[in-house]
């Protein structure tokens, strides 16, 4: 189970924009790397970091527009703490 936990401080609220779309992100991703995604639309192991990187940039904008001036991104396989 992979879990992903992001932790933010607020700041000054900043312009309204829609919150990135994952399934978007992916779809848009495999449309312009056909050869690097999986008939079923998912990305590869091949790409998959680049992929993550690209839509975190996403995320990480997404929340400094909204005002927040720190992100932390935390990715697990398995429980976090404790394992």
């Amino acid at each position: 189970m992979s879990i992903l936990s992001c932790f933010m401080l607020q700041g000054a609220a900043a312009v309204e924009r829609e919150p990135p779309n994952f399934n978007q992100h992916m779809q848009n991703f495999c449309s312009s790397h056909p050869y690097d995604c999986n008939d079923d639309g998912i990305v590869t192991p091949y790409l998959l970091n680049t992929f993550l990187y690209e839509f975190y940039l996403e995320v990480e904008s997404y929340f400094f527009n909204k005002g927040f001036n720190k992100a932390e991104f935390e990715y697990c396989r398995r429980w976090c703490h404790g394992t």
